[in-house]
C-alpha cells in the first residue's frame, strides 16, 4: 500500500512535469508563430529588395545601351572634327556623367545584393533555431509521457500483486482438507 502511495505520488510529480512541459511547449509554438510573421516580413523585404535589384539592373543596362550610342557618336563627331568640337567635349561630359551614374548604381547594387544575403542568412538560422527548439521540447515531452506511462503500469502491477495477496486464501485451487479418521462414519459400537 506504501509503493502504491508513493508511485501516486510520483504519478502526479510527473503529471505536473508534463503539463509544465506541455507549457512550455506552447510557449514555444508560440515563438514559432512570432518567428512565422517575422519570415514573412523577411521574405516582403526580400521581395522588395528583390524588385529594387531589378531595376537597378535595368537602369544599368540602359546606361551601359546609353554610353555605347555616345561612344559611337563620339566617333562620329572625331571624323567630323572641326565645328564638332564643341559637340564632343559637351558628349565627354556626358559620358563621363553616365560613367559615374554607372559606378554610383554598381555600388549600390552591391549593397543591396549584400543585404539580400544577410537577409537570407538571417531567416535561415531563425528557421533553424526554430527547429531546434520545437525538437527539444518534442522529445522532452515524449519522455514525461514515457515516464507517465511507466509509473502508470507499475501502479497497476503493484494493485494486482495486493489483489493476489488478498485473495490468495480463497483459491478455488488449494489444497482440500484431508478427511477425519474413518471416513466421517460413526466409531464402532455408537449407534448413528
Amino acid at each position: 500500500q506504501a509503493q502504491i502511495v508513493e508511485l501516486q505520488k510520483q504519478l502526479e510529480e510527473v503529471t505536473r512535469a508534463r503539463d509544465g512541459f506541455q507549457t512550455e511547449l506552447e510557449q514555444a509554438q508560440k515563438s514559432n508563430t512570432e518567428l512565422t510573421e517575422n519570415n514573412r516580413g523577411l521574405t516582403a523585404n526580400i521581395d522588395k529588395l528583390s524588385r529594387a535589384q531589378h531595376e537597378m539592373l535595368q537602369r544599368a543596362r540602359r546606361a551601359d545601351e546609353a554610353l555605347r550610342v555616345l561612344e559611337g557618336e563620339k566617333e562620329a563627331a572625331d571624323r567630323a572634327q572641326g565645328s564638332a568640337n564643341t559637340k564632343l567635349a559637351t558628349q565627354e561630359k556626358q559620358l563621363k556623367t553616365f560613367l559615374e551614374a554607372n559606378e554610383a548604381l554598381e555600388s549600390d547594387l552591391r549593397k543591396q545584393m549584400q543585404r539580400v544575403a544577410l537577409l537570407e542568412r538571417r531567416k535561415l538560422e531563425q528557421e533553424a533555431e526554430q527547429s531546434t527548439i520545437e525538437a527539444y521540447y518534442q522529445a522532452r515531452l515524449d519522455e514525461m509521457q514515457a515516464q507517465y506511462d511507466r509509473l502508470l503500469s507499475e501502479i497497476d502491477d503493484s494493485k494486482r500483486a495486493a489483489q493476489q495477496e488478498v485473495y490468495r486464501a480463497f483459491d478455488d485451487n488449494a489444497k482440500i482438507v484431508p478427511p477425519s479418521p474413518g471416513g466421517g462414519r460413526s466409531p464402532p459400537g455408537k449407534a448413528r
